[in-house]
């Protein structure tokens, strides 16, 4: 009965098979309680379960595999243990005359019961599927894949090249991938090539689902890209380990002093979207909102420990029935955003609030680069309060700001679903009103001890960790990264000459200028010395003028020859001395020279015109 269940095709079969032995043993255990107890059968029917759901409910991103990936995931077992049949097979064949040898059947009995133990997968071997494997016709799989229009390595090639694009910042879409393929059939079979199908893509990344895989793109501008590069993080990372460390004879600031600081906008009458439900005719759903646009700066103060400081607003806090007040500080400005005057007052306001907590010890506030933190009162006051200001690498807050990174995007949703539900409840809209009173309930769910301490492990900053920003993570700047030097490096007696520019020019500098070391200027050059050339320049070097320097250098180039004191050799091989063309002499505005001058002036052109072309014969000869 488990035979004809394997063989009723498409994957079937297993949910069959798993629900015929759970069955089973139930009835088993109905009829004989005492050979069958419950929990025995309860083993039983979990282990005939696992094995099965290792292929029918296998989920990937938290999503159950398709019904394509899943025959795939059961064709790739079955091949692999068919493929160890066909080794056992040929060693059994190798054995003496007289010793018991297991036959085709045998031996796919033998692996199907290997495939059960260690894969927890049943599967059907067929004893003439063995015998054309032994024949070498390859399995269906095989075939396919070498029969499609592309070549495995062409395929790689693809897929890292896109997989590259995505980590740099320049994912390709499916008609990308699709013309990057068409370009490489076009290559190989000709203009007689009519192109790949309409679906070729999909089945492409079905096929390699495990490493590549669609996702919804979202912008990312030019100027953060190029700004996330690997100087910028050195450098950051290097000022947050000073400020934290402190000079000499000050004490490290401890994590509960270290403080991130930022402003995020909030629109009274718009939410994020999200995904809702309805008419499954339509493609889309309309979801009523007041559409309120005015913009609310809310000002974010969170702490290493996990703790956060009040809002500068009147915050209401709802437990029960209950409304408990906390009076905070408003700041108005003309164009809605936070200026210089409001940055010192909120400075103010930041020591008050974590003065006692302080109890004199030194803190590090990490700011943004917006001038309000930069004023001269806002600097002042803080140098005077023992309060270190640090400021995030420009337009790099996507990765460094612990706000932006973690905690805003929560705060987002959370105002989201708040709003749309005080709109829902009370039939009214949001307004600056009531403002603060629905924001609060966001505010508090969005700031939580979990969420803090992340959003400051996930950038680096306690525990100080640099790593934390990934190489992955710095590659959409690699585009816009440059390296000194030119494409083609300078051959060694090119580079001699060009240090012995280089050290002449720094003679005359000196000449004039007493303040400069003539040690740097005969030792050092802007290129570093091959290992070659130093090697031989090492010593004594100082007290050489620039042209010895170079002719020294000389003697470990392939023009050695030129500055050497031994006469060469009859054995010696003759350098090769490419010649380079020189252009002839030619006549240009001979005709005008011809004419017969008129005036004094065209006479005067005449002269110039002549003394023009001497010069330039002088310099060719």
């Amino acid at each position: 009965m488990s035979r004809g269940l394997r063989r009723d095709g498409k994957g079937d079969h297993l949910d069959k098979l798993c629900t015929v032995t759970s069955r089973f043993l139930f009835l088993e255990a109905v009829r004989r309680p005492s050979q069958y107890p419950k929990s025995r059968a309860k083993t039983h029917f979990h282990l005939h379960y696992t094995s099965f759901s290792n292929i029918s409910t296998t989920k990937v991103g938290g999503r159950a595999k398709p019904e394509d990936e899943k025959r795939r995931i059961f064709v790739e077992i079955q091949d692999k243990w068919m493929d160890k049949a066909v080794e056992v097979y040929k060693e059994e064949q190798k054995k003496l005359p007289g010793e018991k040898r297991l036959g085709l059947r045998g031996v796919c009995k033998l692996m199907e019961e290997r495939c059960w133990k260690e894969d927890k997968t049943q599967i059907s071997l067929d004893k003439s599927t063995l015998t054309r494997r032994l024949n070498g016709v390859p399995s269906q799989a095989k075939s396919n894949a070498n029969g499609g229009w592309l070549t495995e390595g062409e395929a790689d090639t693809i897929i890292n090249y896109a997989n590259q694009m995505a980590r740099e910042g320049w994912p390709l879409s499916r008609r990308r991938i699709l013309e990057h393929a068409n370009e490489i059939c076009f290559a190989r079979y000709g203009s007689a090539f009519e192109g790949l199908g309409h679906n070729w893509v999909d089945r492409f990344i079905l096929k390699h689902r495990d490493r590549l895989r669609g996702s919804w793109s979202r912008p990312l501008d030019k100027i953060r890209a190029q700004a996330g590069n690997p100087v910028a993080k050195e450098d950051y990372f290097a000022k947050l380990k000073a400020a934290i460390k402190g000079e000499e004879g000050e004490e490290p600031i401890p994590a509960e002093l270290i403080y991130g600081v930022n402003e995020t906008g909030i629109q009274e009458g718009i939410g994020l979207k999200e995904k809702v439900y309805g008419d499954p005719a339509k493609k889309f759903q309309h979801q009523q909102r007041s559409g309120g646009q005015e913009n609310i700066n809310i000002i974010v103060t969170i702490c290493a420990d996990g703790t956060s400081l009040p809002l500068a607003g009147r915050i209401f806090r709802l437990r029960g029935n209950k409304i408990t007040l906390y009076t905070h500080r408003l700041g108005h400005s003309t164009k809605g955003y936070t200026d210089g005057e409001i940055g010192v007052e909120w400075i103010k306001n930041f020591d008050r609030k974590i003065k006692d907590k302080a109890n004199g010890r030194r803190r590090l506030l990490i700011v943004d680069g917006h001038n309000s933190h930069y004023t001269r009162s806002f600097l002042e006051y803080a140098r005077e309060h023992r309060i270190r200001v640090l400021c995030y690498p420009s337009h790099s807050a996507h990765l460094y700001q612990g706000l932006d990174v973690v905690v805003f995007s929560v705060l987002k949703r959370s105002w989201s679903k708040f709003r749309d539900s005080f709109e829902r409840e009370t039939g009214g809209k949001v307004s600056k009103r009531n403002f603060l009173a629905v924001y609060a309930k966001a505010h508090l769910k969005a700031l939580s001890t979990e969420n803090i301490i992340s959003a400051f492990k996930k950038t680096g900053v306690v525990p100080f960790n640099p790593d934390v920003i990934t190489e992955a993570m710095l590659a959409p700047s690699r585009t816009s990264s440059t390296q000194s030097g030119l494409p083609i490096p300078l051959t060694s007696p090119l580079r001699v000459m060009s240090d012995l520019i280089d050290r002449i020019v720094a003679c005359q500098v000196y000449a004039t200028n007493s303040d400069v070391d003539m040690d740097d200027i005969t030792n050092d050059s802007d290129d570093e010395p091959s290992p070659d050339r130093r090697s031989n320049t090492e010593q004594n070097l100082g007290l050489l003028t620039p042209t010895r320097v170079a002719i020294s250098e000389l003697g470990s180039t392939s023009l050695s020859h030129l500055v050497s004191s031994s006469p060469p050799r009859s054995s010696s091989k003759i350098p090769l001395f490419p010649p380079s063309t020189i252009s002839p002499f030619k006549s240009y505005n001979q005709d005008l020279l011809e004419l017969e001058p008129k005036t004094e002036n065209e006479k005067r052109l005449q002269d110039a015109l002549r003394e023009a072309k001497d010069r330039d014969r002088k310099r060719k000869l």
